[in-house]
């Protein structure tokens, strides 16, 4: 059996080789080590070999081979660009072409897994006509999506400590851009609502944001 190479094995929360980050409840690293190679019949290539298809099969997994401390990338290519819907047409493409290389294994993208996002857009001219700043349209859709800063919000007091209380619309009404367009804003010329001044609704982004110098 291919996973009787397997030594041991340990899990963290956070992103793959960044056991320093803060945990995350949607990711989780796993770290495999293999036995003494006086102790298994396969070499680290084969083990890759045989391994990566099955590990492939996991949804959601990146897979990555290398001694500890190591990414186990031998080749690293990088594709700049201001257009992201084709960067990940092109990162795609690329790693269906080098597939067919001899010798690469397991070819993957560290593009992020994408996300739902909420946007709003502010429309400048009618938020300026009916005097409605974005700082305000800003405030109002953080705190009724995720709630205010620690140091605005109210506190409960339990017996030797304080808890925060952080209050938000409930999952129907945040996942409805219908519902959150109602949304009061205070403009100069008084109330309005949040889709009179701007645009709402939904798209994909990136979990995170890796800059390279």
């Amino acid at each position: 059996s291919v996973f009787a190479t397997i030594g041991t094995a340990a899990s963290s929360g956070g992103g793959p080789n960044q056991s320093s980050s803060s945990a995350e409840v949607r990711t989780a690293t796993v770290t495999i080590n293999l036995k003494p190679r006086a102790e298994r019949s396969l070499s680290q290539q084969a083990f890759e070999a045989e391994a990566s298809p099955k590990l492939n099969d996991i949804p959601g997994a990146r897979i990555q081979f290398g001694a500890d401390g190591f990414s186990g990338a031998k080749v690293s290519i990088t594709l700049v660009g201001d257009d992201g819907a084709a960067l990940e047409k092109a990162s795609d493409a690329l790693i269906d072409e080098v597939k067919s290389v001899p010798g690469l294994i397991n070819p993957t993208s560290t593009a992020a897994t994408t996300k739902p996002e909420l946007i709003v857009r502010p429309d400048s001219a009618k938020a300026a006509e009916l005097g409605v700043t974005p700082t305000e349209i800003a405030a109002t859709v953080k705190i009724a999506t995720i709630g205010d800063t620690d140091t605005n919000l109210a506190k409960f007091n339990l017996g030797d400590r304080q808890v925060s209380i952080v209050v938000t619309l409930p999952d129907g009404v945040i996942d409805d851009p219908a519902k959150l367009a109602v949304l009061p804003l205070t403009g100069s010329k008084g109330t309005v609502p949040l889709g009179a001044v701007a645009d709402i609704g939904f798209n994909a982004g990136p979990n995170s944001i890796t800059r390279v110098e």
